[in-house]
């Protein structure tokens, strides 16, 4: 059992469950962390969270999750018995499948339920009734081995199943005797009235839940898309985060919308974050701001192959010709990458070079063209070459 401490994950000791834990999907040196711990009966297990300020689970969260860990026997017949009578039927019949060993296995009893599944996870839903919260398990797969299986449950019940991301709430809700489509627009109506809210952790554990954590991380990018700059640049320069961001960086968006307050201040910050900024110059025609950048520290050379800002300009060529567009803002684009010393036969570690993206023109006539145009612009930066 969990000593809950304000953290929402963590790894228990649910030895039964951890028998799925064949190398067919757990043979991987990607994989080999996660094979030690089921060999050592350790699974992950998150509790979700509620979004409110309670610190603590729901009751319901720690009464199930003690709940899984004395009934695992009777968790691995129910999946034993829905693999068989449930989940393969439907995928044979969602994909037209043929019986085989590969995708469908013979399972003559749960000991060999491990051909079918590998477990990864377990999920604590905040939904709950009779004093039990619904979880949902994820899983590899044999029959969908890319998107995987998530099997959700309440006590040994199956309530619903799918690729995982593609499982949505639906049965669960209907299952707590609720219309699905009035829940959804709650739940849309609550996320378009929600306020931008920068949060403190809670008292009790001096810790953040998990939707708070959310909430934090896209405080910023609120303050921008509200164009609150004054709160934006003071949230900065108070520490909170840099112009660089979490993700997606605040030059690059202002770049590409237009917000010339916190594109300056951003130029003025040293971002470190310097390709996507320069696409998104390059996209506008901004040759001033693409200065700005490379002397900032961003080197074209820095990415290559397909990354290369010449193999993307070659790629609007090929497309421009093809569609009888103008293509004169590319060829000034394909000059200035040139004369600012791009390399384009710096390879990846497929052989692969900025030139590649020519090989991939499918209409020989263009190909001819791109070829054409490129070298006789390359001629004049590129001596010898």
């Amino acid at each position: 059992m969990i000593k809950f401490n304000g953290d929402w994950s963590y790894h228990l000791k649910l030895t039964e469950l951890c028998k799925l834990n064949s190398d067919r999907f757990f043979g991987y040196e990607s994989r080999k962390k996660q094979k030690e711990n089921l060999l050592n009966g350790i699974l992950p297990i998150t509790i979700s969270d509620a979004r409110d300020l309670n610190p603590d689970p729901l009751p319901e969260q720690i009464q199930t999750i003690s709940w899984i860990l004395s009934n695992q026997d009777l968790i691995m017949e129910t999946l034993f018995e829905s693999v068989i009578s449930i989940i393969f039927p439907y995928y044979k019949n969602k994909w037209g499948d043929e019986e085989n060993e590969e995708s469908y296995p013979k399972l003559g009893n749960k000991a060999e339920l491990n051909k079918a599944l590998g477990i990864d996870s377990i999920s604590i839903q905040t939904f709950h009734k009779e004093q039990l919260a619904y979880y949902t398990i994820y899983f590899d797969f044999c029959t969908d081995e890319e998107h995987g299986l998530a099997i959700a449950m309440h006590k040994s019940r199956l309530i619903s199943f799918g690729a995982i991301g593609d499982i949505d709430d639906k049965e669960v809700i209907e299952d707590l005797g609720l219309n699905y489509e009035k829940w959804l627009n709650d739940q849309f109506t609550r996320q378009q009235n929600k306020k931008l809210v920068y949060h403190k952790p809670l008292d009790k554990y001096k810790k953040f839940k998990p939707w708070q954590e959310q909430e934090n991380r896209y405080y910023p990018y609120g303050l921008f898309h509200m164009k609150r700059d004054d709160e934006l640049i003071k949230f900065i320069e108070e520490g909170n985060i840099t112009v660089d961001g979490n993700s997606t960086t605040f030059l690059e968006l202002a770049i590409r919308l237009d917000r010339d307050i916190i594109t300056t201040y951003c130029l003025g910050k040293n971002p470190i974050k310097l390709y996507k900024p320069f696409l998104e110059a390059m996209k506008k025609d901004n040759f001033d701001l693409m200065n700005k950048i490379l002397d900032l520290g961003f080197l074209l050379n820095s990415e290559i192959a397909q990354m290369s800002p010449l193999y993307i300009e070659i790629g609007n060529l090929a497309n421009q010709l093809k569609g009888k567009e103008d293509v004169s803002p590319t060829l000034k684009r394909i000059n200035y990458l040139f004369a600012k010393g791009i390399d384009p036969y710096l390879q990846d570690r497929f052989g692969r070079d900025a030139f590649y993206r020519i090989k991939r023109i499918d209409e020989e006539s263009i190909k001819s063209e791109v070829l054409s145009i490129v070298k006789s612009i390359s001629k004049n930066y590129m001596k010898g070459q």
